[in-house]
């Protein structure tokens, strides 16, 4: 088996108009990936046989694990002399580079002729992968009996069109308290946000009659998220249960009241938040 030549996607001189988009799926750590772009193997062939290529296009996300890819390639720029010719693609796929966790695309090519030469092609792929960013994720869960029903989005009569996107219902904040730097002598524990997530929901009821959705906390361009202690605070957001009778908060029902994140722990999953009516003195 013949190495496979390899064209770096962050090389222009390698691959043309490289793009990307990275989008995440709200669940776990799962993204999903696009790339496009145009490769330039510059393959040719000098005689009738059939010349085969094995191409990888090396591109820069790292991801942990593969749930779901599809690829595609395409001539992009191709030339022939006054001969009969073939350019093909045997076979095209995506596959996750073991020595550098890299996403990478696998293109079998050939080309006959003389002369022939298939300057470029394009690609295409969609990827859904496990990216592994820190995080904090669980379900947030409320029991309709206290919160009383939720407004629901209607239709407008005449062009039956959807009200504007519902609000979100909870926010679910990461801190860590810090001191302030306003007086040296008296440092005092602040109180300071380091990410936060707002969860816009499609709720299911659990099995034990309660609904709930989940929620993910990313933390992967938080500074030291990792290695430090930080602390979970959820919070109702205004509007998101107009027929309760009473105050709701929403509190922490289980994981660590502190979560520390290292690189062998970057998921802390399970953190578990439920509304509650606040009881009031008698």
């Amino acid at each position: 088996m013949t190495t496979p030549r390899r064209l770096y996607a962050s090389n222009q001189s390698e691959v043309d108009s490289a793009q990307w988009i990275d989008v995440f799926l709200g669940q776990g750590n799962q993204h999903m990936l696009i790339f496009s772009g145009i490769a330039m193997p510059a393959y040719d062939s000098y005689n009738d046989d059939f010349n085969r290529e094995h191409i990888v296009v090396m591109f820069d996300q790292v991801v942990s694990a593969i749930v779901q890819a599809s690829a595609t390639v395409g001539l992009a720029s191709i030339h022939n002399t006054d001969s009969d010719f073939v350019f093909a693609t045997d076979s095209v796929s995506v596959f996750r580079d073991d020595d550098s966790g890299r996403l990478a695309l696998d293109c079998q090519l050939a080309v006959q002729g003389d002369y022939s030469l298939l300057s470029r092609f394009s690609y295409h792929a969609v990827v859904i992968a496990s990216i592994d960013e820190p995080y904090v994720s669980g379900l947030i869960r409320w029991d309709p009996g206290v919160t009383g029903p939720r407004s629901q989005q209607l239709l407008h009569p005449i062009h039956s069109t959807p009200s504007p996107p519902v609000s979100p219902l909870f926010k679910i904040t990461a801190l860590r308290d810090l001191s302030s730097p306003s007086d040296p002598s008296y440092p005092i524990a602040v109180p300071t946000p380091l990410a936060f997530t707002s969860e816009t929901p499609a709720p299911t009821v659990g099995a034990d009659g309660l609904h709930q959705v989940p929620y993910t906390l990313r933390l992967g361009n938080v500074p030291n998220a990792v290695g430090e202690p930080f602390y979970l605070q959820g919070a109702i957001e205004p509007g998101a249960f107009p027929h309760a009778h009473t105050e709701l908060v929403l509190e922490q029902t289980s994981g660590p009241s502190f979560v520390t994140l290292s690189g062998s722990h970057l998921h802390e999953d399970g953190v578990d938040f439920l509304v509650t009516a606040v009881q009031v003195p008698k």
